[in-house]
């Protein structure tokens, strides 16, 4: 779900729109929250101008950090691929590709300082600085360097505002500041080590440069990249991975470098908890990135009672929303796709991380004190779990709705290796540690998730998995296996198929106002060999997949406990792929806050193939950008082999949608109010290819493959 933050992306209209939805005391709480947010904001501009809010350099011995992970690289599964490469010499050269924006140079240009921070914070980021190499070229953090507007660096996070300009879009300036390029250098460092052609200290300099740089020109709490706290955990995890990988592999790394890493990291960790993303109610990928980037920073650090009452509380959550954030069936409760990807790997890094905690850790949380920046004012935050050998403080559940995740990774994935695009997709990762890219191109593939395959395969131990997932993705694996390198062996875990099959009522007696139907004609009848159906009820995707035919339908829940902020008008939509060409494919996101009418294009039900009896939407999509009400109350009535039905009531009746796999056809046939018909007479319309199924729906919009990426 996202934070109540992104309403001052709103118009006023759209506000007024949204808080109307709500019940009245959800609303003035909303509208409580968002005063006293910009309030303390001002409050704090003016008490902290003449000081600093940058932690204090922090001596410490690298011996007395503790290690995430016991890679080594003589351990790498793989070298560099060649867009890897090109990727690390791009990061080298201060280029970066982030959500379509084609690879820019972000160094700052012209004369003087951009966004100077405050009177109080120019004498510490002007130490911090002075560590930086004398020829490197600083990065301007704070800009959207798609539209070139800039945010300043001296005004306090809670006070920044955007979604406020046409076309700027705060998500390039939070991307670039996830830093996830950093374990990317980590890994060029060791695959230098390794083949002894290269100099692998270059690696190190633009690591250690960029994240000093990052440090001095970003005081906590200021400016745009603390005005998130999700942003805020995932680039401390980058950190803290990047870190860890460099020292794995026995790199040189400066004392006052590890002094000024640590003191953000505690700067870092201050912030998530002063900050966290926590609702009464649904909480969802923010508040799981929260505690998730806690998790990294606290293992990390030295024990003492500060970082051990962070662990206490970040274990215990951690367990807490993997239970709540994903369903029975393993899937993702925001009904998106791409965030199943990103919630799981979280789940996945953050498993691993607990497991390898030593005994020794374990033991000093069952002495941390609770702490008063706990939401509600809970008291307790370190009740002692069961931690057994196998599972630590999981139960046996927790490790088979892993599996699941795997599982419905791969049935969503279509034979050419992109999953269907259900919802939202905005290319968020937690670790991007070798990213896929398309055939022959430096781009990124948004849309192949079989990293994160790779990775639950390493978890389990399961080696089918792995490779299932392909020898590209090995490192992934090793990396997940090296993380729980301190944990017990895990037990064999029951594999889990999610088919089932339903049968419910089928429709109304009542005859039907109006109905179409639509036969597709497939080349030959022998793509249906060796045929599976697969549903997931949970997430609301029934899927037809052989070698050579994919088909899915979407039809069930809009996610987030009904607030559907990442859900779209796509109930009893369909995709269809046949022999590596898709036929039919979800058009995806587009953009989020930079453009609120091109959002509400790619939510709309005209740009998705479900039914096309009626052109109004049946859900309203002018509440705000992550609201949609569940007006379709979309369900399953039957779902085997051969047959889909399903009824959404968006409209005045209902409507209904039946797929029927029979010899090489497909037959598709739409109802609004009254009963299927069979009725013989009934007109359908005949297609044999791509381009006149496609021109019988015209999305009207280009399809795009991840965030900003239109085709």
């Amino acid at each position: 779900m996202k934070s109540d933050r992104y309403l001052g992306h709103m118009s006023l209209s759209h506000l007024i729109k949204y808080g109307l939805s709500l019940p009245p005391h959800i609303a003035l709480a909303k509208v409580f929250d968002l005063t006293k947010r910009r309030l303390r904001g001002n409050w704090l501009e003016l008490t902290e101008k003449h000081r600093t809010t940058f932690v204090e350099s922090v001596p410490v011995k690298q011996s007395d950090l503790a290690r995430l992970t016991g890679i080594s690289p003589a351990s790498l599964p793989v070298t560099l691929t060649s867009p890897n490469r090109v990727s690390c010499e791009k990061t080298i050269a201060q280029e970066f590709d982030l959500l379509g924006s084609g690879w820019t140079n972000v160094c700052i240009t012209g004369s003087g300082a951009v966004n100077p921070v405050t009177v109080g914070n120019r004498e510490r980021a002007s130490q911090i600085r002075n560590l930086i190499s004398p020829e490197y070229k600083a990065i301007d953090w704070h800009s959207d360097f798609k539209s070139g507007y800039r945010w300043s660096a001296a005004v306090r996070a809670e006070s920044i505002a955007y979604g406020h300009e046409p076309g700027v879009d705060i998500k390039v300036p939070w991307e670039l500041a996830r830093l996830q390029h950093l374990p990317q250098l980590a890994l060029a460092y060791g695959s230098a080590v390794n083949n002894n052609k290269e100099n692998p200290k270059r690696y190190l300099q633009v690591f250690c440069d960029q994240a000093l740089d990052f440090i001095s020109a970003n005081p906590p709490g200021y400016g745009v990249n603390w005005s998130c706290t999700m942003d805020v955990a995932i680039r401390a995890a980058n950190l803290a991975m990047a870190f860890d990988l460099f020292r794995s592999f026995d790199a040189d790394i400066a004392e006052e470098f590890t002094a000024e890493l640590v003191a953000s990291l505690i700067a870092h960790g201050t912030h998530i908890t002063q900050n966290l993303e926590w609702h009464d109610g649904f909480r969802g990928n923010h508040y799981l990135a929260d505690i998730v980037g806690l998790l990294v920073i606290a293992a990390l650090l030295p024990a003492d009672e500060t970082t051990d009452s962070w662990l206490a509380f970040a274990i215990r959550e951690f367990v807490e929303e993997t239970h709540l954030q994903f369903h029975t069936d393993g899937t993702n409760a925001e009904a998106s796709t791409n965030y199943h990807r990103l919630s799981a790997e979280m789940v996945v890094y953050g498993t691993a991380l607990i497991l390898g905690l030593t005994e020794d850790r374990y033991k000093l949380l069952a002495k941390a004190k609770p702490a008063h920046w706990w939401p509600n004012n809970k008291s307790q935050i370190a009740q002692q779990q069961t931690w057994s050998e196998d599972y630590g403080p999981f139960s046996a559940g927790h490790f088979i709705s892993i599996r699941k995740m795997a599982l419905f990774t791969l049935d969503i994935t279509k034979p050419t290796g992109q999953v269907v695009q259900i919802g939202d997709t905005d290319n968020g990762r937690l670790f991007k540690l070798q990213p896929a890219f398309q055939p022959n191109s430096t781009n990124e593939d948004i849309l192949d998730h079989m990293h994160l395959v790779a990775a639950i395969g390493g978890l389990l131990g399961d080696q089918t998995l792995i490779e299932q997932a392909g020898s590209e993705n090995t490192l992934e694996a090793t990396l997940v296996q090296s993380l729980k390198s301190n944990g017990g062996a895990m037990l064999p875990l029951p594999k889990a198929h999610p088919f089932t099959k339903i049968d419910n009522e089928n429709s109304a007696p009542s005859p039907a106002s109006q109905a179409q139907r639509l036969i597709i004609e497939l080349p030959d009848a022998t793509l249906f060999d060796g045929l599976r159906a697969i549903s997931y009820p949970d997430f609301g995707l029934y899927i037809w997949r052989s070698q050579r035919f994919f088909m899915s339908v979407r039809c069930g829940v809009i996610g987030q406990a009904g607030n559907g902020g990442h859900a779209h008008n796509d109930q009893l939509s369909i995709e269809l792929q046949i022999d590596g060409e898709d036929w039919l494919r979800d058009p995806g996101t587009g953009v989020y806050t930079a453009d609120s009418k091109k959002r509400h294009r790619y939510r709309s039900h005209l740009a998705h193939f479900g039914p096309r009896l009626q052109f109004a939407e049946p859900s309203r999509l002018d509440l705000g950008l992550f609201r949609l009400e569940d007006n379709a109350r979309a369900k399953c009535l039957v779902f085997n082999e051969t047959e889909f039905v399903g009824r959404h009531e968006g409209y005045r009746w209902p409507t209904y949608r039946r797929i029927r796999i029979a010899g090489h056809q497909i037959e598709i046939t739409d109802t609004e109010s009254g009963s299927l018909t069979d009725d013989t007479s009934l007109k359908a319309k005949h297609v044999q290819s791509a381009k006149a199924l496609r021109d019988c729906f015209g999305p009207g919009v280009a399809f795009s493959s991840g965030y900003g990426l239109p085709d």
